[in-house]
């Protein structure tokens, strides 16, 4: 039985496995920056208008990296990965949108505990929320080729 060669992965999958990791970044990144303003804790849930639970700020933000950064490692190794003829895409879809929506979460409860009167951490942070959103997509558009 001849031994099956199996060639390196392409750029584009190595180059969509490394944007998986992008949301740990984003997540540490923006807790470094913020961390002198936000308060002690953070919402986690909300009952109509009013916040119903908090979760300590070192747990939300420990927790929304450690699960981006697992899903990212996935991808990662997921992109890098050579395999015959198994390409890596529902993985790097997965993987996309679970660091994604950790972003969100994080976001959205970082800039709704600003102290009342007191600007939000990040402005125009609903665009940034949208951008995580469409931003989940890109590691699988990246790695997605039409067959001839």
């Amino acid at each position: 039985m001849p031994a099956t060669v199996q060639k390196p992965r392409s750029a584009r999958f190595v180059t969509a496995g490394v944007l998986t990791l992008v949301p740990v970044v984003v997540i540490l990144t923006t807790w470094l920056l913020w961390r002198d303003v936000l308060p002690s804790a953070l919402p986690a849930q909300w009952s109509g208008g009013e916040v119903a639970t908090t979760q300590p700020t070192w747990f939300f933000v420990g927790f929304t990296a450690v699960t981006a950064f697992v899903a990212g490692v996935f991808g990662f190794v997921a992109g890098l990965t050579p395999a015959a003829d198994a390409p890596p895409r529902i993985v790097l879809l997965v993987t996309g949108l679970v660091g994604s929506f950790c972003v969100i979460i994080w976001m959205v409860s970082a800039n709704l505990a600003a102290p009342e009167g007191a600007p939000p951490a990040l402005p125009n942070w609903g665009s940034w929320v949208l951008g995580a959103a469409v931003f989940a997509f890109v590691p699988v558009v990246i790695a997605f080729r039409k067959h001839a």
